[in-house]
């Protein structure tokens, strides 16, 4: 379907950039189709317009898939800030598709106040005012990817 636009020399094979012909771009790690949607919306929007065309948020579990979306977006968008599916919960984080939160990538004293999280330009993520009006990242699952071939036109 599409054709390896780049690679990330480090990191192991399931860590690849697609080209998808109508012009959208995603990047495949570790089972999830990370999705850039380059519309603004506040973080509560973004969510939901993740789960009407994807499914949720985009989820960060290692430091890996945190330096590839950092590279796969600091090398094909010139967005600044994105958000991510993490939430100040009542007493912790948590990821908005309920998974448990095993790496996080904070900046020294970027946690504050707010209760919506958003990757920085330099690859740490930060609180930020659930309200702003930023562009952010959805994931699928790698089921999508399971459809036989045949069926892809359906």
């Amino acid at each position: 379907l599409g054709e390896v636009v780049s690679t990330h020399s480090g990191l192991p094979p399931s860590f690849y950039s697609l080209g998808i012909p109508t012009g959208l771009s995603f990047i495949f790690c570790q089972g999830k189709n990370y999705h850039y949607v380059p519309l603004l919306k506040t973080w509560k929007n973004a969510q939901m317009y993740c789960r009407n065309h994807y499914v949720d948020l985009a989820t960060i579990d290692s430091k890996a898939e945190n330096l590839l979306l950092y590279d796969w977006l600091m090398n094909s968008t010139s967005v600044a800030h994105i958000w991510i599916g993490l939430y100040r919960g009542i007493n912790n984080f948590k990821w908005s598709n309920g998974d448990a939160v095993l790496y996080t990538s904070w900046c020294e004293g970027c946690i504050n106040e707010f209760e919506c999280t958003r990757l920085d330009p330099t690859g740490w993520w930060l609180t930020e005012n659930c309200s702003l009006q930023l562009e952010f990242i959805c994931y699928m699952t790698e089921t999508w990817n399971k459809l036989p071939r045949a069926e892809w036109w359906l």
